[in-house]
């Protein structure tokens, strides 16, 4: 996966016209839908270790809501968690208003956006970045508008992207019993002790 350092230029907004003919759009590449990202863990601090029920969960045999249950969890019962699969069922949609550039944390090679690109967006990963699709990449971005974001109106009206839609996921987890029984669940707000950072 690319880890990529945000250096957006707000100096090329000013003046920035919405005016004007644009080109013809050329086909972008999209990414293959549904996108599994697996052993993601979609937010901060988010952390695959001991989690404790809070709720009645049915354990699956498999990612599908109509699979066979494996097992029935009890609240106050510590499971573990040992991975997850971050499923994006539809990608959100980005624009780019203003050219920016961001740089590859190892590599340190250049990605460059420019007005009018399209920016694909898979699933949140926290402290405000998203996993993203780009030209073929994935690549990770931060947004102001992301729902939760302290950014004031001004300062999401000058970033240099526009998000139209946010992507539609569902996080798959991995779940094993004291007894040793394995199965999957999507009700991760059902557990507590998710985040490390508590």
């Amino acid at each position: 996966m690319r880890h990529c350092i945000l250096a957006l230029n707000f100096a090329v907004l000013v003046g920035l016209s919405c005016t004007g003919a644009q080109a013809p759009q050329k086909e972008v590449p999209q990414p293959t839908i549904p996108f599994e990202d697996v052993g993601a863990c979609p937010f901060e601090c988010c952390t695959y270790r001991a989690w404790t029920v809070e709720k009645p969960t049915a354990l699956r045999s498999d990612r599908v809501s109509t699979a066979p249950i494996v097992a029935s969890l009890l609240p106050n019962s510590v499971v573990t968690a040992v991975t997850g699969v971050v499923v994006t069922e539809k990608a959100g949609i980005a624009r780019v208003r203003a050219p920016f550039e961001i740089s590859d944390a190892f590599t340190k090679s250049r990605i460059v956006f420019n007005p009018g690109d399209t920016i694909f967006l898979l699933h949140y990963e926290g402290e405000g970045l998203w996993l993203c699709w780009f030209h073929g990449e994935r690549v990770s971005l931060g947004f102001l508008d992301t729902p939760g974001s302290f950014a004031s109106d001004g300062e999401i009206k000058n970033q240099p992207t526009q998000v139209k839609s946010w992507p539609e996921v569902q996080w798959w987890i991995k779940i094993k019993t004291q007894d040793g029984i394995e199965g999957w669940t999507a009700e991760s707000a059902h557990f507590a002790h998710k985040d490390a950072c508590e």
